[in-house]
């Protein structure tokens, strides 16, 4: 069985990869925004992070005036014109910031 360390290593690869190629890994924008939240929470989870997680995930919802919706669905709206590949840029943009807040070191392992 993989240790709690190991399966944090293996997560934030996976969320390099994914910051890397979102739309390869969410499948829509609105993929990118539920698999980066899935990564990043189980991340969090391992580290018994959770609540800072939730603060750090409300607070960004909140900069970016998303109210009930997500980061995905607030810019669709708001820019009604933006493709896929926009949206996701926009959602890969924040959910850095979030996991860069929270001390994920998803950098350090895409460089390796």
């Amino acid at each position: 069985m993989k240790s709690s360390q190991q399966v944090a290593s293996h997560l934030c690869q996976q969320i390099a990869y994914i910051f890397e190629r979102p739309l390869m890994y969410g499948g829509t924008d609105a993929g990118v925004d539920q698999v980066l939240y899935d990564h990043i929470r189980l991340w969090c989870f391992v580290f018994e992070r959770e609540a800072e997680f939730n603060e750090t995930w409300w607070a960004e919802l909140a900069r970016e005036e998303c109210g009930s919706a997500n980061l995905s669905t607030r810019f669709a709206l708001n820019h009604p014109q933006a493709n896929e590949l926009e949206i996701a840029a926009y959602v890969v943009e924040h959910w850095k910031k979030i996991a860069d807040s929270l001390g994920i070191p998803w950098s350090q392992v895409a460089k390796n």
